[in-house]
């Protein structure tokens, strides 16, 4: 019941990032939820991780054949979303807020 307030195009087309309050997911092009988790802090900020995506077939972009990182800057740190539910990875800077990540 929130709003999207962060949006993220993968350099390729094939995947969506949004994040609504602490809630981050990554869609594929055709709209399905592949990967989600909920953020440490509020978002402040969301960009794929350049050259870690990959192409993959038409019929594997569905789903599990996303590929890469959606980093995640929130209020303390920067957090990653990881493909294929690996664990998430952090970097913790103190109290700072991430308000921007290229």
């Amino acid at each position: 019941s929130n709003w999207v307030e962060w949006l993220s195009w993968r350099g390729d087309g094939g995947a969506l990032g949004c994040a609504a309050g602490r809630c981050v997911a990554v869609l594929s092009s055709g709209g399905e939820v592949v990967a989600r988790r909920e953020a440490s802090g509020q978002v402040a900020a969301l960009a794929f991780v350049a050259g870690e995506f990959k192409r993959v077939d038409e019929a594997a972009e569905a789903g599990a054949g996303w590929r890469g990182r959606l980093a995640v800057g929130t209020y303390g740190g920067v957090e990653w979303l990881c493909a294929g539910g690996a664990p998430a990875e952090s970097l913790a800077l103190g109290g700072g807020g991430v308000r921007c990540l290229a």
